[in-house]
Parts: C-alpha cells; sequence; structure tokens
C-alpha cells in the first residue's frame, strides 16, 4: 500500500491519458511451485504429521523463526498468506471455530502436484491475490490519484488460454528438480521472453520486496501509544478477545525488542501489528466517525479538530458478532 499509494500519488494524471499496470502475471501463471512439491512429498513420506506437529508447539520455541517461516509455507502451500497471522490465532482473537480443514476429498487432492498446483493457481494466486488484493488495491488507488490505470495482463483472453494449458508450460522442471528449488516459474512466459530482453534481465532472480516499517516501529514509544490504541478500541468492539489480543501484542513487542532476530521474522511481527492498526483506524473513523487529522492526533484523548466527533455524539453500540457465511 505504501508503494503503490507513493507511485500513484507521483504521477500527474494530466499529463497521461492511460497507465499501464504490471500486475497479474504472476497470478495468472502461477505462484509457490517448491512450497507446493514439498507439501505432496511431505504428504505423502508421511512428514506431515511431523511438520504439524512442529508448528503445533513452535509458539513454544524460540530461535528458530527461519525454520517456523518455510515449515508454515510448506503446510500452507495452497493457502493466500495468512497476513502475518495462524489460524489459532484468528480462531482465538475473533472467539470462532470456523476455519477448519478441508474435507477429504480435497485433502485427497492435495497428494498430486498438478492438481494442488491448479487448485492453488485459481482459488489462491487469481481469486484471492491477483483480483481481491492486488488488482484491486491498485486500482482503488489509482482512482484517489484520478489515474486511467490499466492491467494488460489481466485479459479475458489470456486468461481462458492459460487455463486450458497443463502445469508444465506454467512450470518448468521435474518434480525433483522443484523439490530442490531448481524449478522455473512462468516458464511459457520466460521462454517467450529470453530472446527478446537482455539475459541480465530475463535471467535474474526474483527480489523480494519489504515496507521499511522499521522505520517507524523501531521507536519504543510510539509502539506504546500504537498498543493502547488498538487495545482501546477493540475493547469497544464485542466479538475480539481482548485477552488473546494482549497475547498477540506481546509476542509482536517481545520480537520487535530483539534485534538478532531474523530479518523476515521481525518483518512479520511489523505486518501484523499493522494490520491491527488499520482494524483499528478503520473502526474509530467509519463506525465512530472519529476524523483527525493525523494518526498522532488519535494518541491524544484531548485533541479536537473541526472534523473531530462532535461533542455531544453518544458512545456507538457495540458491534454485534458477524454471522458465518457458507461460500
Amino acid at each position: 500500500m505504501f508503494i503503490n499509494y507513493k507511485l500513484t500519488q507521483s504521477i500527474n494524471p494530466k499529463h497521461y491519458d492511460v497507465v499501464i499496470g504490471g500486475d497479474g502475471n504472476d497470478q495468472f501463471f502461477g505462484t509457490s511451485s517448491r512450497e507446493i512439491a514439498l507439501n505432496v512429498f511431505s504428504r505423502k513420506s508421511g512428514l506431515y504429521l511431523f511438520q504439524k506437529l512442529f508448528q503445533y508447539v513452535s509458539p513454544l520455541l524460540s530461535g528458530m523463526e527461519r525454520f517456523k517461516f518455510h515449515n508454515n509455507g510448506i503446510l500452507h502451500s495452497n493457502e493466500l498468506q495468512d497476513f502475518g497471522f495462524s489460524n489459532t490465532e484468528l480462531n482465538r482473537l475473533f472467539n470462532d471455530k470456523s476455519r477448519s480443514n478441508k474435507n477429504q476429498k480435497e485433502q485427497q487432492e492435495m497428494l498430486n502436484f498438478n492438481k494442488q498446483y491448479l487448485w492453488r493457481n485459481y482459488f489462491t494466486d487469481l481469486n484471492k491475490s491477483g483480483l481481491q488484493v492486488i488488482i484491486h488495491k491498485a486500482s482503488r488507488l489509482s482512482t484517489l490519484a484520478k489515474l486511467n490505470l490499466a492491467f494488460p495482463y489481466a485479459d479475458e483472453k489470456i486468461l481462458s488460454f492459460l487455463n486450458t494449458l497443463p502445469v508444465k508450460y506454467k512450470v518448468g522442471g521435474s518434480f525433483k528438480e522443484l523439490l530442490l528449488g531448481k524449478g522455473q516459474s512462468k516458464f511459457l512466459f520466460k521462454q517467450y521472453l529470453k530472446d527478446k530482453l537482455p539475459s541480465a534481465i530475463a535471467n535474474k532472480k526474483k527480489q523480494g520486496g519489504f515496507t521499511p516499517l522499521g522505520i517507524y516501529l523501531d521507536d519504543k514509544a510510539f509502539r506504546m501509544k500504537l498498543y493502547t490504541f488498538i487495545k482501546q478500541t477493540f475493547s469497544e468492539i464485542s466479538f475480539f478477545n481482548e485477552k488473546e489480543l494482549d497475547k498477540i501484542i506481546e509476542a509482536i513487542d517481545k520480537s520487535l525488542n530483539d534485534k538478532g532476530v531474523w530479518f523476515w521474522h521481525t518483518q512479520k511481527q511489523q505486518i501484523k501489528l499493522m494490520y491491527l492498526l488499520v482494524i483499528s483506524m478503520w473502526y474509530a473513523i467509519f463506525v465512530k466517525d472519529d476524523r483527525r487529522d493525523t494518526l498522532s492526533d488519535y494518541f491524544n484523548p484531548k485533541h479536537i479538530t473541526k472534523n473531530n466527533v462532535k461533542k455531544n455524539q453518544t458512545k456507538p453500540k457495540p458491534l454485534p458478532k458477524p454471522e458465518l457465511i457458507e461460500s
């Protein structure tokens, strides 16, 4: 969101009739081929139960963040990233036990690499990550910046064609090569472009991106204000478990105080905190109609602006627990 926001705000809509976005390519061809291959191997070899057992006890273990991260990626290879929160944490936080495992038929299909890859490609990469998250996010931010943003990859004819192709054209390499991380993602796309782009670009390894949240969250005093604001907000929403929220925030702060912890684990904890903040801000602005000029203003209960809550406004009623909807 930060990166998209800065990009869209830096473009003058008067200078361009249309802006081209590159999103959609990953989602159309599929992702996580190595994790899916390892998931299938783990299920067939019997390692899967040991991995689940390790995940269950992992909150009690310290110093194994990298292993926990990759183990979780393999166990949940066919799912969208969980925004840093495990299903167990979400169940407890929402007082909800609806996030159950897939049915037996779906579990059997997970034993086949091609079926699991296509399942993830359609339900997770395309529908959730591609359309509901990435393209939706970029489109909304471009609207905010008054830009006409188009996605040439997100074309119905391209999608229909790619859906007819066998998996071997989407990901190159044997099953063994995929296990060893030697497979090639977006295989057909890269084959098409390898003679059209310089080799330095065509053969360049993918670089992971991250948001430098540490700039803000390394400040202990600032984090304490965040925690107070989040806890106060969540206490007003009836379907959240305050004790579980305290545990989550305590674990986040413990990780952020440990400068020797693995970088991506720290990044995950920072992202979890930001999501809690987003929920709190949404509640303050759209439920309580409490609109202030800056984030810091929400940390000062005495701060009043012309957009702030009306003096005689009554406290909003607690939100009801949402009913579960079968998809």
